[in-house]
């Protein structure tokens, strides 16, 4: 008898010591575990953790055994956990993706996996969770790259189907708010030593629109508008009160407007809400900039168009014989009046030679004389043309410039018609006073 209670006795000691060292070893399992390790009974208690997760939490694993593990969440998270933890109970949900809170009010997004299990002969949850700070920033980043992109690539868009300023600087400022958390804004022209409002649209527009000029030298505007700087107003204590109370304005943004190192306007943006992201400060320089390059190149295109049309103005309204021809003589463009005087339309003339204005005996001659041009070999050149009724008209070309049209070699001339054979001795002076100049 006596030697069986030594063998029961035996027994439970190594029953004991194995139940210890399995203990130990699922402690040590619970402590070596990367990430958040939480053993959950059916009402949210915590009933084991592991050590590595207790710390990033700031606490330890005594202080957190028997606490809930919705009071891990943040305040307006915990009514969705605790029903998130209801369907992981009934096996209907096997992970999630929540914010974790630590002692200090640090938030740490986790992503977490559920396996349903026994502790203590009840049932109970295992979740192991990690932390997804860094692929969220990922996510966050890469969003925010695809929203540049996407933002730059419209503004380009809207940039080429315009055809004025006018046109694209709304189209501009609305893409750039679909881009942003900003509910409205305007876009500022510099012009001399102000910016001039071009556009205004959105939550701001009234408060934008009293002030339609900005003196460029004076801060805040300086840093803007001459330091290519971007400017933020996004703590209510920062703004006027009145601001915030009239319009409901509670942040404010400047970004430049720049091509290349000159600044040449600004994209200001207002919200009802405080943001300072240092993400959709990048976004928002990529506009401006882009803004910048579109404004560059539509002002020259307008500078161009102008120019044009002054040359068009010019090229109609001179009341001399006025034409641009081709290396083989073809007429590429000719003035109404020369037309007209010829007795023809000038889309008639346009396409076919000069040499078929010239009388039939004289049409070798006027090659050679145009070869003269072509090369300018000289500076006066005489030829006689035929009008449409056949009647003769000499004319003479003074001065024949030599430029492209349509991406050829091409003449551009200017002729008097002469009203006799020979110059009478006042158009003689004239001449060489002109040729004196």
């Amino acid at each position: 008898a006596i030697a069986r209670e030594i063998a029961i006795g035996m027994d439970r000691i190594e029953t004991m010591a194995a139940l210890q060292e399995n203990t130990a070893n699922l402690q040590a399992f619970f402590n070596s575990v990367q990430g958040f390790f939480f053993v959950v009974n059916r009402e949210g208690k915590i009933l084991a953790v592991g050590e590595q997760g207790a710390r990033r939490l700031g606490q330890t694993p005594t202080e957190l055994i028997g606490t809930d593990i919705n009071d891990l969440h943040p305040q307006e998270e915990r009514e969705l956990s605790r029903i998130i933890l209801g369907d992981m109970i009934n096996g209907t949900r096997t992970s999630s993706t929540q914010t974790l809170v630590a002692a200090d009010g640090m938030q740490i997004p986790v992503n977490t996996l559920v396996t349903r299990g026994s502790w203590n002969g009840s049932l109970a949850l295992f979740t192991a969770s990690q932390d997804i700070t860094g692929s969220r920033r990922a996510a966050e980043a890469l969003a925010v790259d695809r929203r540049r992109a996407d933002a730059l690539y419209s503004i380009i868009k809207a940039a080429g189907k315009a055809r004025s300023m006018e046109e694209f600087l709304p189209a501009a400022l609305i893409i750039a708010l679909e881009a942003t958390p900003f509910e409205g804004g305007g876009i500022y022209i510099v012009d001399g030593n102000h910016a001039i409002l071009a556009c205004t649209t959105g939550l701001g527009s009234e408060l934008i629109e009293r002030v339609r000029s900005l003196p460029i030298d004076d801060q805040p505007y300086r840093t803007v508008l001459r330091e290519g700087k971007p400017t933020a107003f996004t703590e209510l204590d920062q703004l006027p009160p009145d601001i915030t109370q009239q319009y409901g304005v509670v942040s404010l943004i400047s970004i430049p407007i720049a091509a290349g190192d000159t600044v040449v306007g600004a994209l200001n943006l207002a919200s009802a809400h405080g943001h300072n992201a240092e993400l959709q400060t990048e976004l928002l320089m990529s506009i401006g900039r882009t803004i910048g390059e579109a404004v560059v190149r539509l002002r020259a295109d307008e500078s161009v168009r102008a120019s044009r049309q002054d040359f068009e103005t010019l090229f109609e309204v001179m009341p001399y014989l006025v034409f641009i021809l081709q290396e083989d003589g073809t007429i590429a463009r000719i003035n109404t009046a020369a037309a007209e005087r010829l007795g023809r339309k000038a889309n008639e003339l346009c396409g076919t030679s000069v040499l078929d204005l010239c009388p039939p005996d004289r049409r070798t001659e006027t090659a050679c004389i145009l070869a003269d041009m072509i090369a300018g070999k000289a500076s006066i050149y005489v030829l006689s043309l035929v009008n449409h009724e056949g009647e003769l008209i000499q004319v003479e070309t003074r001065r024949v410039v030599r430029t492209t049209w349509g991406g050829k070699p091409a003449i551009f001339g200017v002729s008097r018609e002469l009203t006799s054979p020979g110059l009478d001795e006042q158009t003689v002076l004239n001449d060489k006073l002109t040729d004196s100049d």
